[in-house]
This record gives C-alpha cells, sequence and structure tokens, in this order.
C-alpha cells in the first residue's frame, strides 16, 4: 500500500525488514558476521524488489557493513 501511494519504501523500512528476516534464521549473538551480511544481502535485493533500485545511502549502508565484517576478522587474524 505505501509503494502504491508513494512509489517508494523507504530505505530505512527495508533494512528492519531484512533484520527481522535474518533474526528469523540466525542468532545475532554468535553469528554477529553472518547477520551482517545476510542482512545487507536482504536489505540490498529487497530494495531492488520494491524500488527498483537501490539507493545512494543504502549502498553506502551496505558496504559500511560487509568492510566492518571483513575488517573485523583481519584484525583478529593479524592480532593473534
Amino acid at each position: 500500500m505505501f509503494k502504491k501511494r508513494f512509489a517508494r519504501v523507504p530505505d530505512r523500512w527495508l533494512s528492519n525488514y531484512a533484520q527481522v528476516v535474518v533474526e528469523q534464521r540466525f542468532s545475532r549473538e554468535g553469528n554477529a558476521r553472518t547477520f551482517a551480511i545476510q542482512a545487507g544481502v536482504i536489505s540490498f535485493f529487497s530494495a531492488l524488489r520494491w524500488n527498483r533500485r537501490v539507493s545512494a545511502v543504502m549502498r553506502k549502508t551496505f558496504f559500511s557493513w560487509i568492510l566492518t565484517c571483513v575488517f573485523r576478522r583481519l584484525g583478529k587474524l593479524f592480532l593473534r
């Protein structure tokens, strides 16, 4: 209904949707990296599905989640 009336779904709603979907599959505590990557991917594809494009803000958020996970992992590997 929102999309019909306003022609696009807000990015925040899409990321909230992605977090709810991923929370049903994974726990945040033990799988923080998996959670962030899955939430990023689902929000990215849900933007394509409902908005037909991915906004610049969502792209920035998506890549920051992914890069944060990667750099945390690299930091743990090199600090051992």
